[in-house]
């Protein structure tokens, strides 16, 4: 590790569990279970913190007042989302999003985890649990669209009314696959773009999409 970090010329390195790093003993703890405050292993006190730190000469009090700079400006950052230079659409307070649906905000790309409308990918939150937004990362320099997959019509039969549907039945609606979440009649597919909590149906991602269209 230290030899590797001076090869790529690391900024910085540490090291975790610094307190384990410290001469075992035996008298008050054996030395085959494993201890919070004891390697474990025959060595001298701070060891591995010398050989990882040797020819490197940076300190931990020099870099405490460093304030990490983000390579986005200010200005950049209030620029609106260009669709021309974005992987994925423009997250919209008037859209409706399906699980694993892409999407872009503020020059970040975030995936949604669940159904979810009107929910701003970067809302302030509390627990990580919390959002129904997982953020993958920032708009790309060269970036362009990404064309959202569809099926073709006949890839399943067309949504009929009348026709009783059990779970797991796909069928096609305004050139939009569906697949029954449970036995229905007469449950019209799209509703599941407006509320997906109440309808009978789920629309496929782009996933499972891209999963039917390379098994053909």
């Amino acid at each position: 590790m230290n030899q590797f970090a001076q090869k790529v010329q690391l900024g910085r390195m540490s090291m975790w569990s610094a307190n384990r790093d410290r001469k075992s003993n035996p008298d008050y703890l054996p030395t085959a279970l494993v201890s919070d405050i004891y390697s474990g292993v025959e060595q001298e006190n701070q060891a591995f913190a010398q050989q990882l730190q040797k020819n490197l000469t940076g300190k931990i009090a020099e870099s405490a007042k460093l304030v990490t700079a983000s390579d986005i400006t200010k200005d950049e950052l209030q620029k609106p989302d260009d669709p021309a230079t974005s992987p994925y659409p423009i997250w919209s307070k008037e859209g409706v999003y399906l699980a694993q649906t892409k999407i872009v905000w503020r020059h970040n790309v975030y995936e949604a985890k669940w159904w979810t409308k009107g929910d701003a990918p970067d809302s302030p939150i509390l627990r990580a649990e919390e959002p129904p937004w997982q953020l993958l990362g920032p708009v790309l320099p060269g970036e362009k669209p990404l064309p959202q997959l569809t099926l073709p019509e006949e890839t399943y039969p067309k949504w009929a009314e009348e026709t009783i549907y059990k779970a797991g039945q796909r069928v096609m609606f305004e050139g939009i696959a569906y697949e029954a979440k449970w036995w229905n009649k007469n449950e019209n597919p799209e509703v599941a773009l407006t509320n997906f909590e109440t309808s009978a149906w789920k629309a496929l991602s782009q996933e499972e999409i891209k999963t039917i269209l390379e098994e053909k």
